[in-house]
C-alpha cells in the first residue's frame, strides 16, 4: 500500500482517488460528461491496487477526452470497442 494517501478534495470535474478503510479497496472517480438527464455522469473504478486504479482513471480520462465513453448504460459500439482494446489492451 502507498503513503500516499492525499486527503484533500479535488476541484469540481477533476477525477479523484482514494483509498477507503472500509472496504479495503482504491476507488477512482472520473466525471465523462452529462447523462440524458442532465446529471453528471461519472464512472468509478475499483482495485486491492492503488497503481490500477491509476491506470484505469488514465483510461478513462484519456477515452473522455477522445469522446470516446459510451453513454451511460448502454454498451459501447463497435468502433469505441475496437479503439479501446488497440489503445489499451493490445
Amino acid at each position: 500500500m502507498s503513503g500516499n494517501r492525499n486527503t484533500t478534495r479535488a476541484s469540481n470535474g477533476e477525477s479523484s482517488i482514494f483509498y477507503s478503510e472500509a472496504d479495503g479497496l482504491w476507488h477512482g472517480f472520473v466525471t465523462v460528461g452529462r447523462k440524458a438527464d442532465g446529471s453528471i455522469d461519472r464512472r468509478h473504478t475499483r482495485s486491492k491496487s492503488e497503481e490500477t486504479v491509476r491506470k484505469k482513471v488514465r483510461g478513462l480520462e484519456r477515452d473522455r477526452d477522445r469522446g470516446g465513453v459510451a453513454k451511460a448504460g448502454q454498451a459501447p459500439t463497435v468502433e469505441q470497442w475496437m479503439a479501446t482494446y488497440l489503445d489499451t489492451i493490445a
